[in-house]
């Protein structure tokens, strides 16, 4: 499954995007994403702070090494980038619009960009995903409830405990998804939406 968060060669794919794994803005600057690399490498070298994996820290070199790579202003920086469909993003390489602005206008063309704003502005109201083995408290996912694909990208549909006590229902991508038994029936529900296309 390709949602848009592979590296350039190709080879590694991270689960996660870089951006949040570093915990930085796309609009960051290059000093910004340094100093979130070296606080970030910090609190995850297993050698430094003894809490971190080696799996940790090698996925946020991995994600380092993607977003500094990227100019500032590029069309990867703009905050709709990760939500575009994977043709989308390959038309919009295709057609030379390089920067955020030149994207940004071709979704206006294309009748899109309301589309993308809206799922943007929905995973900002999501509460951020916890994992099941964390004790941090906050919102968690109870449960996954449908699956889809919208504007090319396969999503979940996700109910979240809120600390309110209200629970609350978005569409998200497979990231989100940071626990075994969560992805298992992710992927059962894909099977189960594959079997009724085929039938």
């Amino acid at each position: 499954m390709n949602d848009g968060d592979t590296l350039a060669d190709g080879e590694e794919v991270l689960q996660r995007c870089p951006y949040d794994v570093l915990r930085v803005e796309r609009s960051a600057t290059k000093r910004e994403i340094q100093r979130a690399y070296r606080r970030q490498a910090r609190l995850l070298h297993p050698d430094v702070s003894g809490s971190g994996s080696a799996e940790q820290f090698r996925e946020l070199v991995i994600a380092f090494k993607e977003v500094v790579s990227r100019q500032p202003g590029s069309r990867e920086t703009h905050p709709l980038w990760p939500y575009l469909s994977t043709l989308d993003q390959y038309w919009s390489r295709e057609q030379g619009h390089d920067t955020a602005e030149q994207l940004e206008q071709y979704l206006k063309d294309l009748g899109k960009y309301d589309e993308y704003l809206g799922e943007h502005r929905l995973a900002l109201a999501a509460p951020a995903a916890v994992d099941e083995d964390s004790d941090t408290g906050g919102s968690a996912i109870l449960a996954l409830t449908g699956y889809r694909i919208f504007l090319g990208n396969e999503q979940w549909q996700v109910s979240w405990a809120c600390d309110g006590g209200e629970a609350t229902s978005s569409w998200e991508r497979f990231g989100v998804l940071n626990t075994e038994p969560l992805r298992r029936e992710a992927e059962r529900l894909r099977a189960e939406a594959n079997v009724r296309v085929a039938e």
